[in-house]
């Protein structure tokens, strides 16, 4: 017994006496009747028992005998070999449990079996001695085979560790990898960190070298050659929010399986997490704007309000001009003796003030109301100067509708009676007109005047030149809407313009 087992193991350390090609194997089986198989493929695995799982191709079987000269590629311990060599023939036992001998070889024969199996056959070999019996069985089952993922991680950044040792490390580790998923199906799901590995099951025969494999989209387009890979395969730069397939096969044979990938949306890819986003930029956005207009609204009303004190101011220093005159007047009335018509025109003077400290604080006044103040004025004023006027509006204005600042045609008025009208007398005729000009509101102030009265300055008193301020000042808190004023002076009469620009828009 301890020779032959000296003799095995001499000839399992005997150096290759002639090359195979890379796809033959050639796997010693140690047992009660020692024997050598050679295959053009590959044996896939083995029940250590007397079951083979074999991919199709040609089928050898010799006698265990150093001369051959085989470098194996695994030897099989399955029994301890007999120490008697009893004649013993090598027969095929079919699904009749009949046995025929193909080549009527006996031990002492080199060539066992020389055939060929295709997909489906099961091929049993037994080995008989002289009185019928069997003695040895082994059976050859050649059926598809297609490599199974059945785990997978994803790691991050480069994992120097080699391929092939991480492989040999799985197979000698009995038990499921602790850092590895456990795959049931055919779909893997997956958070990808740039890196993904998937452990394909090896049966215990089998190489680790004839896996082939190669990726392809959801469309069935994808790489056209296999890439040869082990059973752990590493896939590089994987994309979160994918999905493809992988196609694995063993290497010479035509059945693949394709295992679909799927990689998880990271966070910032998520339906929620864009959505809390998009409502966290449309916050910023809504509050930056809102903070923006808010201050150039504060900017605007603080402009406003500087422009409206200089618009009051003014107005508060044309009161005082106002009353000024009026007093004047009434003084020029006393002088002359006519002392009822100045009592008459301190009473109606007394009801225009009243109204003008009503309107002090505001800075538009309807158009209704400025002309009741103007008519009060004209009133008054034709007492000492008796002058005629009237005041022409047009039917399609609405009044109450139409706003200016007060005491805009105060100043006008009174500079055309002051300067044009006065000393006239019943002569002296004033007309202030009232006119819509497409999309503008237009006053005209018209009255006569001699030659006599010419050289007297008829726009360089203080009610003239604090006009022209508040229009400047209410220009810039109304540029949709300007105002403009013009002074027209001839032989024979004098007119003033104001244009309200955009005013029926």
């Amino acid at each position: 017994m301890r020779r032959l087992l000296f003799l095995l193991i001499f000839v399992l350390n005997q150096q290759l006496a002639f090359a195979l090609p890379v796809s033959k194997q050639v796997t010693g089986v140690i047992s009660q009747v020692p024997f050598i198989i050679k295959s053009d493929d590959y044996l896939v695995s083995f029940n250590y028992k007397d079951t083979f799982i074999i991919q199709t191709g040609r089928l050898q079987l010799f006698n265990f005998d150093k001369n051959l000269g085989f470098e194996f590629d695994q030897v099989l311990q399955v029994n301890q070999p007999t120490e008697s060599k009893p004649n013993l023939e090598t027969g095929v036992l079919n699904n009749q449990q009949q046995i025929y001998y193909p080549n009527d070889k006996t031990q002492k024969d080199k060539l066992l079996l020389d055939t060929s199996l295709v997909y489906g056959n099961i091929l049993t070999i037994v080995w008989v001695d002289k009185h019928s019996n069997i003695v040895q069985k082994f059976v050859f089952v050649c059926s598809k085979m297609v490599p199974k993922v059945v785990g997978f991680r994803s790691f991050k950044g480069i994992d120097g560790t080699s391929q092939a040792y991480k492989a040999r490390r799985l197979n000698k580790n009995q038990a499921f990898p602790i850092e590895f998923t456990r795959l049931r199906g055919k779909i893997i799901e997956t958070e990808t960190n740039g890196y993904l590995e998937l452990i394909i099951h090896k049966p215990n025969l089998i190489l680790d070298s004839i896996v082939e494999y190669r990726i392809v989209d959801k469309k069935g387009a994808g790489q056209i050659k296999w890439s040869k890979a082990g059973h752990l395969i590493t896939l590089n730069e994987i994309k979160s929010n994918s999905n493809f397939f992988i196609e694995l096969k063993y290497r010479n044979q035509p059945e693949s399986i394709l295992v679909e990938i799927i990689t998880l949306k990271k966070f910032y890819q998520k339906l929620w997490f864009i959505a809390i986003a998009l409502i966290l930029i449309l916050a910023i956005v809504f509050l930056s704007t809102r903070w923006y207009y808010k201050r150039k609204l504060s900017s605007l009303n603080i402009q406003r309000n500087r422009v409206e004190d200089k618009l009051k101011m003014l107005q508060s220093q044309l009161n005082p001009h106002f009353v000024f005159n009026a007093l004047s007047s009434i003084e020029g009335l006393v002088t002359a003796g006519e002392n009822e018509l100045a009592n008459q025109y301190l009473a109606n003077f007394s009801l225009i003030l009243r109204e003008t400290l009503r309107n002090m604080d505001k800075i538009l006044l309807s158009l209704e109301e400025e002309l009741n103040l103007i008519d009060k004025y004209c009133k008054v004023e034709q007492l000492r100067f008796g002058f005629q006027y009237r005041i022409v509006i047009d039917d399609n204005i609405n009044k109450s509708a139409i706003e200016l600042p007060p005491l805009l045609l105060q100043p006008i008025v009174e500079n055309a009676i002051k300067h044009g009208l006065a000393g006239l007398g019943k002569n002296g005729f004033l007309e202030i007109t009232i006119n819509q000009k497409e999309n503008n509101l237009e006053i005209l102030v018209r009255n006569n005047r001699t030659n006599a009265y010419t050289n007297i300055p008829t726009a360089g008193g203080f009610g003239l030149k604090y006009l022209n301020q508040r229009i400047v000042h209410f220009n810039q808190l109304n540029p949709d809407i300007p105002i403009s004023y013009e002074f027209r002076l001839f032989d024979k009469e004098a007119i003033s313009i104001i244009n309200f620009q955009n005013c029926f828009l």
